[in-house]
């Protein structure tokens, strides 16, 4: 199988970024680093596919300086997805397509105080995933997620809710070079926020870059991950620039390792944030399951 352990790209479809006190409205939809592990230009053999994703994340509010500002936030969350890949090809390219549900339990801690809510995040559905196979052992991928605002939202409940209130839109395009047990991957997205209309908070634009660099000995993988996030829109409400427009930036990087039991494989991979702005970072430890059906 074509590393099926990492192949299941449109798996990094999840949640959990960043809050209101930094930028975007609630959460950033996609997951700084979920992609990491992952062969980005690829997908697996025609089939139907399980794949469970589940991190704990701890971290911090910064503001635009990049300074503590006092939020701090623990949460634990289940990214479960089915990939559906038909014996189909569309433009010479294998077609896939996916639904995720996210669920999660956020604590948030602000000003001595101390805040704890669980639910469902927004249903996220990938109608459209491409892969096509490219000579020297490369693959290139594009693919589309919609974010639908159907999760958990309380507008004036405190501490951080489990789910945003607005549709998004999430293109991607992914390169691989799976080669003698190496995977050399590049995943670049965008999240199109829309407005929320509940509360007419526009969230901006973010663009997201996960890098992967991981080589397989036997049943073992090992290697490293590296990830960037950049809002390149500003954030407004009522249609006016919030602040200096609330523009998030974050880096990190962090190991990966995995093992193939045979049918299903696991892998696990840390990320520690080394630069943000705007931005709620610090640390996520990742664990991943693979099971085809």
């Amino acid at each position: 199988m074509k590393k099926l352990a990492l192949a299941l790209t449109v798996s990094s479809l999840a949640i959990f970024a960043s809050n209101a006190a930094t930028a975007v409205e609630n959460w950033t939809p996609y997951t700084d680093g979920i992609g990491i592990g992952g062969a980005a230009g690829a997908l697996p053999p025609p089939g139907v596919y399980f794949q469970n994703t589940t991190y704990y994340a701890d971290i911090k509010g910064h503001d635009t300086s990049g300074h503590n500002n006092g939020t701090h936030i623990n949460a634990i969350v289940d990214v479960p997805v089915l990939l559906w890949a038909p014996d189909l090809k569309i433009l010479g390219a294998q077609y896939a397509a996916a639904i995720v549900q996210p669920i999660d339990r956020v604590t948030t801690n602000t000003g001595g105080n101390s805040y704890t809510q669980a639910g469902r995040f927004e249903t996220v559905v990938s109608p459209l995933n491409l892969s096509w196979q490219l000579p020297n052992d490369f693959y290139a991928s594009t693919g589309l997620g919609i974010y639908i605002p159907d999760g958990t939202f309380h507008k004036n409940q405190n501490g951080a809710p489990p789910s945003s209130n607005f549709w998004a839109f999430e293109p991607s395009v992914g390169v691989s070079w799976l080669h003698n047990g190496w995977n050399l991957s590049a995943k670049l997205l965008a999240d199109l926020n829309l407005k929320n209309t509940d509360t007419n908070y526009q969230s901006g634009h973010v663009a997201d870059v996960d890098l992967t660099a991981t080589k397989t000995w036997g049943k073992w993988t090992g290697g490293l991950g590296v990830y960037e996030r950049y809002q390149f829109t500003d954030d407004q409400q009522n249609g006016l620039k919030v602040g200096d427009g609330n523009r998030a930036k974050e880096f990190g990087l962090g190991p990966v390792i995995g093992y193939n039991f045979g049918p299903v494989a696991i892998d696990a991979f840390y990320t520690q944030a080394v630069s943000w702005k705007n931005e709620a970072a610090g640390n996520r430890f990742f664990t991943r399951i693979t099971v085809p059906l």
